[in-house]
């Protein structure tokens, strides 16, 4: 079972997707970088990475974080 890091109330779909274009358009962003390009509070969008990383969505690199969407 992969426990939420930062809220424990699943992440809305439409979070996701944001989430999902703004690494779209440009991969290996930053926690921050992903909040400002999306509009999202900084809670939603981690929330929103934190359930796309659970699902192997997306890959965490580097200090500082960066995240890369996974190839399909």
């Amino acid at each position: 079972m992969v426990h939420a890091r930062y809220n424990s109330l699943p992440a809305r779909p439409e979070y996701v997707e944001k989430v999902k274009k703004c690494l779209i358009k440009k991969n290996g962003r930053t926690e921050q970088s992903i909040a400002k390009a999306t509009g999202l509070t900084k809670t939603q969008a981690l929330c929103a990475i934190d359930a796309m990383v659970a699902k192997n969505e997306i890959l965490v690199e580097g200090k500082p974080k960066k995240f890369f969407l996974v190839e399909e």
